[in-house]
């Protein structure tokens, strides 16, 4: 299975008492798992770029004399911290929701392949915005954009199959 590929440390053994643990799912959704938390790293560490890139553009209108408004802000840094902290906020339902149909409907491992191209996708995100002319947006930040749907669709589009003609045409085991 994909597991030994992505080197997961094995599964500790049940408590002896199984008292105050919550429903466990089987191994092979461990994956899964490792994808939400990972998906999470990068969306608190965009909220960090948020406010980092916030406090930089009030430092350069400082600068400048003027005084900073994030409402009418139009500096490139600044645009490019909310964009990246935004997108990934809102782009994290459909993520998740995708992630996990596919995991629990379809395969855990195809979801946690999927997922992790998605995470990695959105993790491009904010490098490929900044290669921009001024750090402005630039079509170069298609190549995280369009990957992350593409991961989004394929795995919500398995889910679809499974739904429809009820069998699993993928499996990677």
């Amino acid at each position: 299975p994909l597991s030994r590929c992505l080197s997961l440390p094995p599964a500790r053994p049940d408590p002896p008492d199984r008292m105050a643990t919550g429903a466990r799912l089987g191994d092979e959704f461990r994956g899964p798992a490792a994808v939400t938390v990972a998906y999470f790293v990068v969306y608190y560490a965009f909220m960090i770029l948020q406010l980092r890139s916030r406090s930089d553009a009030s430092a350069r209108a400082s600068e400048r004399g003027q005084e900073y408004d994030r409402l009418s802000c139009r500096d490139e840094g600044a645009r490019m911290g909310e964009r990246t902290f935004l997108n990934a906020l809102e782009q994290m339902g459909p993520f998740l929701v995708s992630l996990w149909l596919c995991a629990v409907c379809v395969s855990p491992d195809l979801a946690t392949v999927m997922g992790g191209i998605g995470v990695v996708a959105r993790l491009l995100f904010p490098i490929l915005w900044s290669l921009g002319e001024g750090g402005s947006w630039n079509i170069k930040v298609e190549l995280s954009t369009q990957p992350y749907y593409f991961a989004v669709f394929g795995m919500l589009g398995h889910t679809i199959v499974y739904y429809l003609y009820h069998f699993y045409y993928y499996d990677m085991d």
